[in-house]
């Protein structure tokens, strides 16, 4: 039987969205390691060297990958596949000015339901959602 094993992120640099992620999410690191060999471009179809850094968020491993060579940054959404990492926080005030703080930006607040949906972007464009109680 498969176990879940990590959450990886594209990021086109590693310190700045591990900054981020840690302000945002809570994200902790847990190891950091590079791959010259090319294997990390080869398991990722990307292709080239590169270097993740591996951390928890509550317990769930998030793995942030850097490539040697730039990648394209995300476009509007119109496939499907991840639409975003979500959290928890009780002040969506400090989560946005977290965000903004460490490079990001805050998208939109919506309520859904008797919560709100507060969507942030990392330094990337990747969309994180942070959801908290409504107003």
């Amino acid at each position: 039987m498969p176990a879940f094993a990590h959450v990886a992120i594209l990021v086109s640099d590693l310190d700045r969205s591990a900054a981020f992620y840690a302000a945002v999410c809570g994200w902790q690191p847990i190891f950091d390691h590079q791959f010259t060999d090319g294997s990390l471009g080869r398991a990722n179809a990307i292709g080239g060297a590169g270097r993740v850094r591996m951390g928890e968020i509550d317990g769930v491993r998030v793995e942030l990958v850097e490539m040697a060579r730039p990648l394209d940054r995300p476009g509007p959404r119109s496939h499907y596949g991840l639409l975003l990492l979500s959290v928890q926080s009780e002040d969506l005030d400090a989560a946005a000015a977290a965000a903004t703080d460490a490079g990001g930006a805050v998208c939109r607040s919506v309520a859904v339901g008797e919560a709100t949906l507060l969507v942030v972007a990392d330094p990337d464009g990747q969309e994180v959602g942070v959801i908290g109680q409504a107003a």
